[in-house]
């Protein structure tokens, strides 16, 4: 009678197991079912709705250039006066500069960069990605250039790396005019 009662406690236990794993189981299965086909549908934007957004980044973009703009040569003053702070304030962010450029020219690994700023000797070297060379080639020294990257320091210049161009704030503003005026 013992062996019929364990054998029996063992079946029922089995049973319980998989009861257990099959309802885990549809439920799981049950979620990703509804995650792979969600049926909501996305609803398109009428081209005043795009509009509106549009001037909202545009707006948006404004303010941060009118916030985090630096001159070139006001970051380097900022490195030479306190290095440490500086690299608080700027090492590892993207911040956007302007500035006039004093050479062009490429790295050991044949990136272009510009050094823009003249500041007791010293200047903002900006690295490009390769893609950029042939901007970078129509420019001249003496031309101001607005350049947005990231920061790595100084290292007897301040460097700043995967830079790009950047629109003035003249130009986006004269865009965020255009779709007010639609």
């Amino acid at each position: 009678m013992k062996k019929f009662l364990k054998w029996l406690g063992i079946i029922v236990g089995a049973i319980f197991l998989i009861i257990v794993i099959s309802i885990i189981s549809l439920v799981v299965g049950q979620n990703r079912y509804e995650k792979e086909n969600n049926t909501t549908t996305k609803k398109e934007l009428t081209q005043e709705q795009q509009d509106s957004l549009d001037i909202v980044i545009l707006e948006n973009r404004i303010n941060y250039l009118k916030d985090y703009t630096w001159k070139a040569n006001s970051l380097i003053a900022q490195y030479e006066a306190n290095s440490v702070k500086a690299d608080e304030m700027f090492k590892g962010k993207t911040i956007v500069i302007t500035g006039v450029i004093s050479d062009i020219g490429t790295d050991v690994l044949n990136r272009p960069y510009l050094m823009v700023g003249d500041y007791n000797y010293s200047s903002v070297q900006c690295v490009f990605i390769k893609s950029l060379t042939s901007e970078i080639a129509k420019l001249s020294k003496g031309q101001t250039v607005l350049l947005e990257g990231e920061c790595k320091g100084s290292l007897g210049y301040v460097e700043m790396a995967d830079c790009h161009f950047t629109r003035t704030i003249n130009k986006l503003q004269k865009d965020v005019l255009k779709l007010k005026s639609k």
